[in-house]
């Protein structure tokens, strides 16, 4: 069996940075989950007298995703950038890099469109969960 170690990625190799319009860059120590969605639209195009597409043709992409963190960390980032909450974070730049190999997922223009934390009595850590958008990948 060959030994595919180098293509086996932890959670413990990728470090996340969060680079803001105002130039500061922070790197998320606390990130519990990171879902990236990189989709585009499939459309199967047809013609009249067939019954199976004569075609499959790409259009739109879309990148989306959802961030899961310690409320310290995002509302620190928030108040050093001024801004009231999460949903705030327009226009940053999202990059995840494997430490080992070069590997890495950047979004661009990423704009945060909700943030949600949930408060419980007796809880070990609070987190936020926040939905996220963006106009590109590089």
């Amino acid at each position: 069996m060959p030994n595919l170690d180098a293509i086996v990625i932890t959670g413990a190799e990728w470090k996340i940075f969060l680079a803001m319009p105002s130039g500061k860059t922070y790197e998320l120590k606390t990130v519990e989950s990171i879902d990236l969605d990189i989709s585009r639209e499939n459309e199967d195009i047809y013609a009249v007298g067939e019954e199976d597409p004569i075609a499959n043709k790409g259009n739109a992409r879309k990148f989306t995703g959802k961030i899961s963190m310690q409320a310290g960390e995002i509302m620190t980032i928030t108040s050093l950038e001024g801004l009231a909450d999460a949903s705030r974070i327009t226009g940053a730049t999202l990059a995840c890099a494997v430490i080992r190999g070069g590997l890495q997922r950047t979004l661009r223009q990423v704009n945060i469109n909700s943030e949600r934390t949930t408060l419980s009595r007796k809880a070990k850590e609070t987190l936020t969960s926040m939905d996220m958008s963006a106009v590109t990948n590089i």
